[in-house]
């Protein structure tokens, strides 16, 4: 379907292109019943939503969710909205994700729908999440010589805090973060964040051990985390 497009016009403060503007975007919409279908309800306003979960890494992550709502104000019970907004388009569950950033899955946030340039619809969390990610640490490769690491990471969650266990997030979400302890070069036996060893010693720096739980933060699409290393020390 090919709209009319205006050049000059203007009735009240409604002018010729906020309709050529309008036009556009029905003709990106057009020829999609199930995009159409999916976009109608949400573009414009804000609706209340829980990741349900995630696919890919980095600034190509993108999130499933479902509308939710209180069961009952006071309540702090969440339930799905029957008839409510869902990511999931002609059977993709990713139809019409939630873009980079997106927080871990069974987060309840607000999110806003638009359209990309591509005729694609998507959504943006409106709120300013925590991006903090918890992960285990499955190994460590080193970056040549430099005493520094590549950490590969698998997101967890408490599992049971009085028991202070951790469960794998969903089906087990690889990242990769960096260890800003160790950005400072070991040199004259000041090893670390300030560790002095004894003379006549040697020190050799050691990944972060596999399996410890640390907090990371974003920077970028990457990950950072500052945890001291552990030393191996040779004595004389």
């Amino acid at each position: 379907m090919t709209l009319p497009k205006f050049t000059a016009g203007q009735v009240g403060k409604l002018e010729f292109h906020h309709l050529n503007e309008a036009f556009e975007r029905i003709e990106r919409l057009d020829g999609n019943p199930a995009l159409v279908t999916a976009s109608g309800p949400v573009l414009g306003r804000t609706i209340l939503v829980r990741i349900t979960g995630q696919s890919g890494t980095g600034n190509s992550i993108r999130g499933s969710f479902e509308e939710v709502a209180l069961s009952s104000v006071g309540s702090n019970t969440y339930v799905a909205v029957g008839g409510g907004v869902k990511s999931t388009v002609s059977g993709d569950a990713y139809g019409a994700p939630i873009v980079f950033p997106c927080s871990a899955v069974g987060s309840i946030v607000p999110v806003l729908g638009h359209i990309a340039a591509n005729g694609k619809l998507y959504f943006r969390e409106c709120s300013s999440p925590t991006l903090m990610r918890l992960g285990r640490i499955n190994a460590a490769a080193q970056i040549g010589s430099s005493g520094k690491f590549i950490y590969t990471l698998v997101e967890v969650s408490i599992d049971n805090f009085n028991q202070g266990t951790f469960a794998t997030v969903g089906s087990g979400l690889i990242f990769y973060a960096l260890n800003g302890c160790e950005q400072p070069v070991d040199l004259n036996r000041e090893i670390g964040v300030g560790t002095i060893y004894p003379l006549g010693g040697t020190a050799y720096r050691k990944p972060i051990k596999n399996g410890t739980v640390v907090s990371c933060m974003p920077s970028g699409s990457d990950y950072v985390f500052s945890i001291p290393n552990g030393y191996e020390f040779v004595c004389p």
